[in-house]
């Protein structure tokens, strides 16, 4: 069992899981996928806190911190990790 204690992610996902689903699906490259599939998780709250996103995704807490508000189109990456 993993636990974090940190800040919870806000953010706000206009497309549907099943929309986000049916392109992963599609999608061909391995970062679009990698993209949809952290929006997924974001949308089916299967991920709360940016500590659980970068263990899902094997990297450092660090870099996915400062990656994932470009990867998600967040210019202000202040308010994505609340």
């Amino acid at each position: 069992m993993v636990s974090f204690m940190a800040r919870s992610l806000k953010i706000v996902i206009e497309e549907s899981a099943e929309y986000l689903e049916k392109q992963l699906k599609q999608t061909r490259t391995a970062s679009q996928k990698e993209k949809l599939q952290i929006l997924w998780w974001l949308k089916t709250d299967q991920v709360q806190q940016h500590q659980e996103l970068a263990h899902r995704l094997g990297r450092e807490k660090s870099t996915v911190k400062k990656s994932g508000c470009k990867s998600i189109g967040e210019v202000d990456c202040q308010n994505c990790w609340k």
